[in-house]
């Protein structure tokens, strides 16, 4: 970090870096996950979300154009670690079943703190009256929910693994 974080809109574009940073990891890990699915609905989703993410990562530099803002090249150190964490366990997978299970596992948690990371900084938008950057993150914590739920989905119907709560 380069310099201090003294109001709404500092706290807006340095939220917007780490969900830049995240987007930026997940773009880059997905290929290499997509490449150890062996389940078609998985590796549909997986391919959808590399779409998505790639186009986010776009709308997120657009932001920091059109305010004259540098973006920076921090690292998301929590991105970076639940990256090198899901990976490593998805190497010692004995077979393709069980490979699947982790991947679900792991891009649950990449999936769940892009969405977080998004939320945060559409409440900052919204508090700093960014209505066009409201409508765009809107759009990718739609896109992040979306995946979460595809991935409950698919593991329920390839699976049978339920994730989250029964209802």
């Amino acid at each position: 970090m380069s310099s201090l974080i003294s109001n709404d809109m500092d706290v807006f574009f340095d939220q917007l870096k780490d969900l830049k940073s995240a987007t930026e990891q997940t773009a880059g890990t997905l290929p290499t996950l997509i490449g150890w699915t062996s389940e078609p609905k998985l590796l549909e989703a997986f391919g959808a979300y590399l779409e998505a993410a790639s186009r986010h990562l776009n709308e997120i530099l657009a932001i920091f154009e059109a305010h004259g803002q540098e973006h920076g090249d921090d690292t998301c150190k929590a991105m970076a670690g639940l990256i090198e964490g899901g990976n490593a366990h998805i190497t010692l997978a004995s077979d393709a079943v069980v490979r699947d299970h982790l991947l679900i596992a792991h891009t649950n948690r990449i999936g769940h703190y892009l969405r977080a990371a998004a939320e945060f900084t559409l409440g900052m938008a919204r508090k700093c009256s960014l209505d066009a950057e409201v409508d765009v993150i809107s759009e990718m914590l739609a896109r992040h929910q979306d995946f979460t739920a595809c991935l409950k989905e698919v593991g329920a119907e390839s699976f049978n693994l339920q994730l989250g709560k029964e209802r």
